[in-house]
């Protein structure tokens, strides 16, 4: 591994962020000393619109995203909020996507097409529709160490087209699980940071699960930081695969 460790770290209304870079499949990617500045503006910057964001998703709208393709260079960020006690409160990945919020919309709002670029998805439906709010219920193979098991739940999702997609969970296979889609134009609108925030309790899917994450704390977060990076490389693959002809169009909701 050619990189290092950089880990600003700071506290804002009871919460830390912690901003890394993933380059090369390697958790947190080296910074010259001009990006360290950078970096650090731009945790400036994050640590305030996470204090005055919502719950369930990072608020990227204030951040200045000309700064945050300059310190990335075309790769995923990721930002870490914790609890005032240290628990892991939410994971967000951001990437560059070069197509407009409109095209990315279209995209992340296919449901039914979800189980061809989400990972780990074999299934998601739709059970109900009032307005902009949507009850999905997903089906999907969770994978952990040797572990293999089929996890099934449902989120309530209200989305503001095409800016942020929002969700809570309604039943499932663990007891608390949060996210959120916002989609950020750049570029003139020509492009756009797409950001992915997650955070569930996996301690919460059965004793097995649970005493193997109680014996490796570390591994919740990765698991976390994996996932939210996963998932905004794989829509930036989709929507490039869809604006080379090689896909049909999604499907506008």
């Amino acid at each position: 591994m050619d990189s290092s460790l950089i880990h600003p770290q700071e506290e804002a209304s009871g919460r830390h962020v912690i901003l890394g870079f993933l380059s090369s499949g390697c958790m947190f990617a080296a910074m010259s000393p001009l990006n360290l500045h950078f970096a650090r503006l731009l945790l400036t910057l994050l640590l305030l619109l996470v204090a005055a964001g919502p719950s369930f998703a990072f608020d990227a709208a204030g951040v200045d995203q000309d700064v945050v393709q300059q310190l990335t260079g075309g790769s995923p960020l990721v930002v870490v909020e914790e609890n005032k006690d240290g628990s892991l409160k939410l994971v967000t990945g951001g990437v560059l996507v070069e197509a407009p919020p409109e095209v990315v919309w279209e995209v992340i709002t296919d449901y039914a097409r979800y189980p061809e670029w989400m990972p780990e998805v074999e299934e998601r439906t739709v059970l109900k529709e009032e307005g902009n709010m949507r009850e999905v219920r997903y089906d999907l193979l969770f994978k952990i160490s040797i572990i293999k098991r089929k996890v099934t739940y449902t989120m309530r999702m209200t989305s503001k087209k095409p800016e942020t997609i929002e969700w809570e969970l309604i039943e499932g296979d663990f007891d608390y699980s949060v996210g959120g889609w916002q989609l950020v134009p750049t570029q003139d609108g020509k492009a756009t940071m797409a950001y992915y925030s997650t955070y569930t309790n996996l301690r919460s899917m059965g004793a097995l699960i649970g005493g193997l994450l109680k014996q490796q704390p570390a591994l919740e977060m990765a698991i976390q930081v994996s996932t939210a990076v996963t998932v905004v490389q794989k829509l930036r693959e989709r929507v490039e695969a869809q604006k080379s002809g090689k896909l049909a169009p999604a499907e506008v909701k």
